[in-house]
């Protein structure tokens, strides 16, 4: 790649990231996906994808990850840009090689070819119907690279989408950002490293790890070098982080506390419970009792007894990861005065901004 400052630049973004956080850049809305092959969550994670002016990681296991990295690939590329994906060839296209010199010979009535000899029956209908598949499947403007071979995809474009992406370093990150304008990640959830810190800071999470310990972000623009630390005076188990101003940025639990646990030490202590939740994914559940907000509700547990607000019950279950719970949905309780329009206006009022990060 020619030395032109493209890395440089690069470098550069991830670390205003860093820096700033993801509150300085600038907001989207998620565009509307009508592909019927892929679940509503994939839809939601490529409408995202799509519409995100720099980057989106999504964290999804395969092969659920190649159905969105390609869904992805051909509405941008069918939006007029020019695509990268970093994925094996469709193996139609392999299949399309085969058949492209018989096709030809065929054509062109090379009757002295032993190719033309050889051709199988219909092997013209056949090359033009593959082609016509992967016309649509890859548009004009969307290059399909196998990883090991980008040093044969010279240019830059105006997207790149890397399936894979918890097994880059960061190093190798920053290359593949410097040959596009905009990128999505895709990669497994729960790994350590690059993409997982990534995501951490992108999605602008309250509750973290840190080291073995959860923390509990209040002030999400607090200075970490800034912050001072003192226990809690009856549970020295407990940390307390003020930035210059002395105000509360931090509380950082001991190792075995669960979320429950420290949520309902916030809601006792500092009249606080400070939720994640992905509320551009949601889907609703309703009954004559209740309004569900779901979030991935899967095999729904029972929802915290401790209520959020009157009515609002946080709804947690348990994941594999480095965080061991998550938030999956809030419950409204319809006798407490809550209807469908409410709930929605309640969580748009909490959760305004749409993440980069997505979990499918």
């Amino acid at each position: 790649m020619p030395d032109d400052g493209r890395l440089e630049r690069a470098r550069a973004w991830f670390q205003q990231i860093r820096t700033a956080g993801p509150g300085s850049l600038p907001q989207f809305s998620p565009i509307t996906i009508e592909d019927e092959s892929l679940t509503r969550t994939e839809r939601s994670a490529v409408g995202r994808a799509v519409a995100a002016p720099d980057i989106c990681l999504i964290a999804a296991d395969a092969p659920s990850a190649e159905r969105i990295a390609r869904a992805t690939a051909r509405e941008a590329a069918l939006r007029g840009e020019r695509v990268l994906l970093l994925a094996e060839a469709d193996s139609r296209r392999t299949r399309l090689e085969e058949l492209r010199p018989v096709a030809t010979a065929v054509r062109n009535r090379r009757w002295w070819s032993l190719t033309y000899w050889q051709a199988e029956p219909d092997a013209v209908g056949k090359f033009d119907r593959l082609l016509q598949e992967l016309t649509a499947a890859e548009p004009p403007g969307l290059t399909v690279c196998p990883p090991d071979k980008l040093h044969t995809a010279a240019g830059r474009w105006d997207r790149l989408i890397s399936l894979n992406s918890d097994r880059l370093t960061e190093a190798d990150a920053t290359a593949l950002a410097a040959r596009a304008d905009r990128w999505v990640f895709l990669g497994a959830a729960g790994q350590a490293g690059w993409w997982s810190d990534l995501r951490t800071l992108l999605a602008d999470e309250t509750w973290v790890r840190e080291g073995d310990r959860l923390r509990c972000r209040l002030r999400h623009d607090a200075d970490q070098s800034q912050l001072s630390s003192e226990p809690v005076a009856d549970t020295p188990d407990v940390e307390l982080r003020f930035d210059r101003a002395s105000e509360l940025a931090e509380v950082v639990f001991s190792a075995d506390t669960t979320l429950f646990a420290a949520k309902n030490f916030l809601a006792e202590q500092m009249e606080a419970w400070p939720i994640d939740l992905d509320a551009q994914s949601i889907t609703w559940d309703e009954s004559a009792e209740r309004i569900i907000a779901c979030a991935g509700c899967g095999d729904r547990p029972t929802a915290i007894p401790r209520e959020v607000e009157p009515g609002i019950r946080e709804l947690i279950a348990d994941r594999t990861g480095s965080l061991p719970w998550f938030t999956y949905g809030i419950e409204f309780d319809r006798s407490e005065g809550w209807n469908r329009t409410s709930a929605e206006a309640w969580l748009a009022g909490r959760f305004p901004a749409v993440s980069r990060v997505v979990t499918v």
